[in-house]
């Protein structure tokens, strides 16, 4: 074989070695790519999942603080409507519920009235001279001045409201509105007010 043979022959091998070489530095160099790229993405979706987890972590304390918020409003008006009812003292209440007793006696008064509303006269069998009369009895007495003038000399109504007081939760004292108002103002010796004539249209105690 000749030198220029050999000389062609050994070019030819380091050709082919160059190109070997250029191949696998080709595929070295995309596989690294790859790798690096393949690593970025991974640090993305990292760095992304974190993002999102720190933001729902976030949300949710930020939830949790409105809750917390709206328990202690709650709780707060709570306790101001318990305090503003333990304010309220005994006499508060108590006047209340003598408010209420006093609304119910017109009711019950007009419905203890109700026997006498048709009576056309009423016989008088004894005064016992209680009023200046000689104590004689008898006859029929209509609803005129006479008889009205004995309906208010001897109160005919008073037992009845006596006993509406007595069911009502009150004392019965001297004069039944003196009773009320000594009840509601928690003053046994209050103001009596005058009780309307028009209400003294019974007979009992006769």
């Amino acid at each position: 074989m000749t030198a220029r043979a050999v000389e062609v022959a050994d070019r030819a091998r380091l050709t082919q070695v160059l190109v070997a070489r250029t191949e696998a530095e080709r595929k070295s160099t995309e596989v690294i790519v790859a790798a690096e790229a393949e690593k970025r993405a991974a640090l993305d979706r990292a760095e992304a999942t974190k993002t999102l987890a720190t933001a729902e972590a976030e949300s949710n304390k930020i939830k949790a603080v409105g809750v917390r918020n709206i328990g202690e409003a709650e709780a707060a008006v709570i306790t101001m409507k318990n305090e503003a009812q333990n304010k309220l003292g005994n006499n508060v209440i108590d006047f209340e519920i003598a408010k209420k007793r006093i609304e119910i006696m017109p009711s019950a008064l007009a419905e203890m009235v109700k026997p006498i509303a048709n009576l056309k006269d009423v016989r008088i069998l004894h005064t016992g001279g209680a009023f200046g009369g000689n104590g004689a009895g008898g006859g029929n007495v209509g609803f005129g001045e006479g008889l009205a003038g004995e309906l208010l000399k001897v109160h005919a109504l008073r037992p009845m409201i006596d006993e509406i007081l007595r069911q009502s939760g009150f004392a019965p004292g001297d004069d039944p509105v003196q009773a009320l108002v000594g009840a509601v103002t928690g003053k046994s010796n209050g103001a009596a007010v005058p009780a309307p004539a028009a209400e003294k249209t019974n007979a009992a105690d006769l």
